[in-house]
């Protein structure tokens, strides 16, 4: 029989519900960021997004798909978002994953359009507002780990309060993306502490 290589991670204490990748100036191939949809399902992460800052990954999304798809079991299904149109859906037999790539679109012009429609609503603007607008927008739940792939600690323009919570871990590129390394920063994520302040 063979050992499932994510079995140990499942019995973590603590798994992101959401896992976000952002892309910064060290590039992923296509098949490793299609490994990390894999793995995330595997280990029962729920939500998955990529924030492309330069926008090419956006353009290349129907590419990435084949990708992903090809690689999927028959029982394992990937529910993909688009900022057009809503993806949700209920129904599926097996393992879910919600997949979304976000670009700097998703940042601050999305607040704006939320002011202008608050404004044409003839509705007092607040945060609360706001965030409601934001939040059935955006579609997922706020990410609990960010892998960034730069050099430096930078969000490269992520929806700032998106990442209230977020544990940021920095993805070194000297080595290829491996499944090893995804458990490891799984891991690490695993023993970090929130202190919300204190």
């Amino acid at each position: 029989m063979i050992k499932n290589p994510f079995q140990p991670v499942l019995r973590l204490k603590k798994i992101p519900n959401h896992l976000t990748v952002i892309l910064g100036d060290e590039a992923l191939s296509f098949q490793e960021l299609a490994n990390v949809v894999i793995w995330s399902l595997f280990t029962g992460i729920n939500f998955i997004s990529f924030f492309d800052h330069k926008g090419d990954f956006k353009q290349k999304e129907d590419s990435f798909r084949e990708v992903v798809s090809k690689m999927m079991k028959d029982r394992d299904h990937v529910v993909w978002y688009d900022s057009k149109v809503s993806a949700y859906k209920n129904g599926f037999v097996g393992r879910k994953i919600h997949v979304k790539i976000l670009t700097p679109n998703d940042g601050k012009p999305l607040i704006a359009r939320a002011a202008e429609e608050l404004v044409d609503l003839k509705k007092d603007i607040s945060i609360e507002l706001v965030d409601d607008f934001v939040k059935k927008h955006f579609e997922f739940p706020d990410p609990d780990l960010a892998i960034y792939c730069s050099r430096k600690c930078t969000t490269w323009g992520y929806p700032p309060w998106q990442l209230r919570l977020t544990e940021f871990i920095n993805l070194e590129r000297h080595t290829p993306f491996t499944q090893d390394i995804f458990i490891k920063l799984l891991y690490r994520y695993s023993k970090c502490e929130q202190r919300l302040g204190k």
